[in-house]
């Protein structure tokens, strides 16, 4: 019966496809829609890619549309990257608002899922929220986000979601100096130093680098040169031997700030001793030889 019908359809010459789904076949339907799924992002992404937006869009709003409320586990992940893209598209067209609000849904449907590759995919939408409300400088919002973030992947140990905390807590730390907050900026990288010292992933080691100037920066602003001074020496401590670019440009103006301090703080003995560090250490900073001479 099913082979006539299609058979009909051939002879009608009208362009259409028959499908058919038997009894038993409930396995198959469920792989038909999981695969009619990732095609429709599959297309969307192609879409974006290739510069079609217009296409693009609606290939996201159809992923959306047409498998909303499936429970199947590869749907619904497809369904979250279906978001991410739409978020992403919105985005580049400078529609940051509307971008925002689909990062919201996103967060919203996918709430208390323990998925892990899920999980993964929120995480993201967060960071891309934060990064979002950045740009429009909605420092309020920004730290609204932050705030659940940590709230909701407290504890987690997946290597992506610790490398997006790092990211979080160090943009919140940031965000609250530009506040004024520079008490609480201070603690706050001295809680990112405190819970990822001993990360050996070079995104969050960097990060950690960063929170160290960054923190010395703070302490100086709030007049404390001595403990200014005692972050940057940990600085150069933790990342004694480093060999990546970025961090070796921080240990650079690390050695180079903690000589000027010791200095302007009338501590020439101590100034010296750090410019003397820098000149032996391996490789060597070319200004070091300047701040030496120059104390001399």
């Amino acid at each position: 019966q099913a082979t006539g019908y299609a058979y009909g359809q051939k002879l009608a010459g009208d362009g259409h496809c028959t499908i058919v789904f038997f009894g038993e076949g409930a396995e198959n339907r469920e792989g038909n829609l999981e695969l009619g799924a990732l095609l429709t992002l599959l297309r969307a992404v192609v879409m974006q890619e290739t510069q079609v937006p217009e296409l693009a869009l609606k290939g996201f709003n159809r992923l959306l549309n047409r498998y909303e409320g499936a429970w199947m586990q590869p749907v619904r992940r497809y369904r979250a990257l279906g978001y991410l893209g739409k978020a992403e598209l919105l985005r580049r067209q400078g529609s940051l608002i509307e971008a925002g609000r689909v990062l919201g849904r996103l967060r919203e449907e996918y709430l208390g899922d323990t998925d892990p590759l899920q999980e993964i995919l929120t995480a993201r939408s967060f960071l891309n929220s934060v990064s979002m409300k950045q740009e429009l400088n909605w420092k309020e919002e920004v730290l609204e986000d932050c705030g659940r973030f940590r709230e909701r992947f407290s504890g987690t140990q997946d290597p992506e979601i610790c490398r997006a905390d790092a990211r979080i807590r160090f943009t919140e730390a940031l965000t609250v100096r530009e506040l004024g907050r520079t008490v609480q900026g201070a603690e706050l990288l001295s809680d990112l130093y405190n819970e990822y010292a001993r990360q050996e992933d070079p995104e969050i080691r960097l990060l950690v680098c960063r929170s160290l100037m960054e923190r010395s920066l703070l302490e100086e602003e709030l007049g404390d040169v001595s403990r200014a001074c005692a972050t940057l020496i940990l600085l150069q401590n933790s990342f004694d031997g480093a060999r990546e670019e970025e961090i070796l440009e921080l240990l650079a103006r690390s050695y180079t700030r903690l000589t000027g301090l010791e200095n302007g703080a009338g501590r020439p003995e101590q100034a010296r001793e750090a410019g003397l560090r820098i000149v032996h250490r391996e490789p060597v900073f070319p200004l070091a030889f300047f701040e030496v001479a120059r104390l001399e």
